[in-house]
């Protein structure tokens, strides 16, 4: 289930602003109904029109750039949404963020074999946790279970930090996220006493913010 702190949140998504400019319109006076579809049509051409959106995406995406590394003690994997579902391959449960962000640790446990991964994330509605499912994709990749901890009830960004920052004292830690996620989950680790932590960007959505050809529009 949704915490409830989650949906102001949800209510701010383009969509979800759209929608709610779309129902203003059907209740308004003339005058606001012509303002709220006008509003509508321009966020929808602003959000689904790459090279109007991509800059400031771009922007956000590019503040953590990726690192040159030093060898990781602990590789630490925030959560991201995933269904479970018998029918699909366990690769099609999880969302692009989580697949970006679970693969790209993997990538790095390859590269720094002898560092530990930490998954975190609950499950929301789903009966398995995120960090779970995320830990059985690393091992199905041929990631060694034993290099693997899970961290299956943080809810958000600070409670991920909150759960493992024990785990990480005197551990050089890579944060592993989303590209645009990671400069506030930095934040958080930080503010919860990680110190010796950097940041991996992946999972970005904006592969080049200006319009090469005529397609990107």
């Amino acid at each position: 289930m949704t915490p409830l702190y989650k949906i102001p949140g949800l209510l701010l998504l383009p969509s979800s602003l759209i929608l709610i400019l779309l129902l203003l319109a059907l209740v308004a006076t003339k005058p606001w109904r012509q303002l709220f579809i006008l509003a509508a049509i321009a966020l929808l051409g602003f959000g689904s029109v790459a090279p109007l959106s991509s800059p400031l995406l771009a922007a956000r995406e590019g503040e953590i750039p990726v690192p040159l590394l030093e060898t990781p003690d602990v590789i630490v994997v925030l959560g991201h949404g995933h269904e479970s579902n018998p029918d699909l391959s366990l690769v099609s449960h999880f969302y692009y963020a989580g697949l970006a962000r679970v693969t790209q640790a993997v990538s790095l446990a390859r590269q720094f074999p002898d560092a530990r991964l930490f998954f975190t994330g609950y499950g929301g509605s789903d009966p398995v946790s995120n960090a779970e499912k995320a830990a059985e994709l690393a091992q199905s990749l041929g990631i060694d279970g034993s290099r693997i901890s899970s961290y299956s009830t943080p809810r958000n960004t600070a409670e991920e930090a909150e759960a493992v920052k024990a785990d990480l004292v005197d551990q050089r830690t890579l944060l592993v996220t989303s590209a645009s996620h990671l400069p506030r989950a930095l934040a958080a680790f930080k503010a919860a006493g990680v110190e010796d932590i950097v940041g991996y960007p992946t999972g970005h959505l904006v592969k080049k913010a200006v319009a090469s050809d005529w397609y990107s529009w």
